[in-house]
């Protein structure tokens, strides 16, 4: 077995000095061999390692640059500066950082070579992103300006032509690929001409269907389009008719709670004048229609009724009558009463049965109403066939003054905070009906009458009062129907 040389020590006492070292030859040629087979068995297993260590920091790099890259693409708002700058400034920190952990040369210049060739690519994906978010800027530009221009023309349609060649001259001038462009020429031209349509609409749907129909926006509008436009001016025509309607509907019926008002107080100065009476002036003044219900032509005969009525007789007959329709609940307005005045009844006999009709609106007198109709019932009999004739002649006008009597003690009874149920109370001292004989004909007053007939005949003085034509219950005006108008009613009772 061979010698090994005896070497001394090797270290020099100044430190870094050179010193000998022993070649292979010194171990002989075997030996040396050996030696040189493990020096590149270490220096392939270093290669190896450096190769996985660069593998591995590039997967974990490019994983960690394409997560911020989604990560910035998702949080950048439309209208931000590009983001390339920034992402490749990002990418140039992470990877100076990389390569400081390069555990050898030979390894840092592999990670930098790698790095090179991915940066290249990760910077072409920021900038691509950055080219198609210009774009998508661009496109929602447009489109925000088509769709005010679509609004300021449904505001005012006659700025189209103008509008129409803004929008497009811009669109033309983006730098946008030309399908995206043709697409928002498109869009702009149907979207402005219809935010026009709806505008002529709003002004005027008549002129809308019109136009529609004529072809005027069929360079602009498909027929999909169109159907759509013609049906929304069609509507709109129809909710103006009906709006037109209504309008006038309530025109109608303020114009007539109006002069429903004004024929009130109207009224109230005929049969209360007090120093302002009604004048045939303040009728024709009014605003009152000429003719029909509650007009100047009705007020004219009430007033000229009123002169008219000066030289007439009450009708006792009819007023009895009425009072009954009203007690029986078939007379119910005021103004059922008109057709009357000058026909035998007069301004007092309106003015008490417009009072009984008004009480018997109140539900709190339905009682006392009911028993003051029984009051009476039972009162006229009595009266109308007290004397020795079947019935009195003058038995309705003795029952009207007795009605008349009993009114006015009612009024003075009330006012005087007591209780009208005491006058129909056949036992309370108040009782009305014990003042019933003053009104009840004996027949020796009914014989005297016909003795001073029969003298006023034979001196040729004798007055025929000849009765108001409307005097039977058949004649009196019935109530107006559910529904019906006053024109219908007036042509209905034949007071047109």
């Amino acid at each position: 077995m061979p010698q090994l040389p005896a070497y001394t020590a090797q270290t020099d006492p100044r430190g870094g000095a050179p010193t000998p070292t022993a070649g292979p030859a010194a171990f002989g040629a075997e030996a040396a061999q050996g030696l040189a087979r493990l020096g590149d068995a270490l220096v392939r297993q270093q290669a190896q390692d450096e190769n996985a260590w660069v593998l591995r920091t590039m997967a974990r790099f490019r994983f960690d640059r394409v997560q911020a890259l989604e990560k910035t693409r998702e949080q950048t708002p439309l209208d931000a500066p590009d983001i390339t700058p920034g992402v490749l400034g990002a990418f140039d920190q992470a990877a100076a950082a990389a390569e400081d952990e390069a555990p050898s040369p030979r390894a840092r210049d592999m990670l930098e070579t790698a790095l090179a060739e991915f940066r290249a690519a990760h910077g072409r994906q920021a900038l691509e992103h950055d080219a198609a978010r210009r774009t998508t800027r661009r496109t929602h530009d447009a489109i925000e300006s088509i769709n005010l221009g679509h609004n300021t023309l449904i505001s005012d349609p006659t700025q189209f032509e103008s509008i129409l060649r803004e929008t497009t001259t811009g669109i033309r001038a983006l730098d946008l690929p030309g399908p995206e462009k043709e697409k928002l020429l498109e869009a702009a031209q149907a979207g402005l001409a219809e935010g026009a349509v709806r505008g002529v609409i709003e002004l005027d749907p008549t002129l809308a269907e019109h136009q529609l129909k004529a072809g005027r926006w069929d360079e602009y509008l498909d027929g999909k389009d169109k159907t759509v436009l013609l049906s929304a001016a069609r509507t709109a025509i129809r909710a103006r008719e009906a709006e037109a309607a209504l309008s006038k509907t309530r025109a109608d019926k303020a114009r007539k709670e109006a002069q429903r008002t004004e024929a009130d107080a109207m009224l109230q100065r005929i049969y209360e004048p007090g120093n302002n009476p009604l004048t045939i002036h303040d009728i024709m003044a009014s605003g009152l229609n000429p003719t029909g219900d509650m007009s100047k032509e009705t007020f004219v005969g009430i007033v000229r009724a009123q002169e008219k009525e000066r030289h007439d007789q009450t009708n006792y007959p009819l007023v009895n009558q009425l009072f009954a329709l009203v007690e029986d609940g078939r007379l119910t307005d005021p103004m059922g009463l008109l057709p009357y005045i000058g026909e035998g009844l007069r301004t007092e006999d309106f003015q008490m049965l417009r009072n009984e009709i008004e009480l018997r609106k109140k539900p709190e007198q339905a009682a006392y109403a009911a028993a003051e109709k029984a009051f009476f019932a039972g009162m006229k009999p009595q009266i109308s066939k007290s004397t020795l004739f079947k019935v009195d002649p003058k038995g309705d006008e003795q029952f009207y003054k007795f009605r008349v009597a009993f009114m006015k003690a009612k009024k003075e009874w009330a006012a005087a905070g007591k209780n009208p149920l005491d006058l129909i109370d056949d036992t309370n001292s108040a009782y009305f009906g014990r003042f019933l004989s003053r009104y009840k004909r004996t027949p020796a007053a009914q014989l005297d009458d016909m003795l001073e007939e029969a003298r006023s005949f034979n001196r040729g003085t004798t007055k025929v009062v000849h009765p108001p034509s409307v005097s039977k219950p058949s004649d009196i005006a019935p109530q107006r129907k559910a529904g019906e108008s006053p024109e219908d009613y007036l042509k209905r009772i034949g007071k047109e």
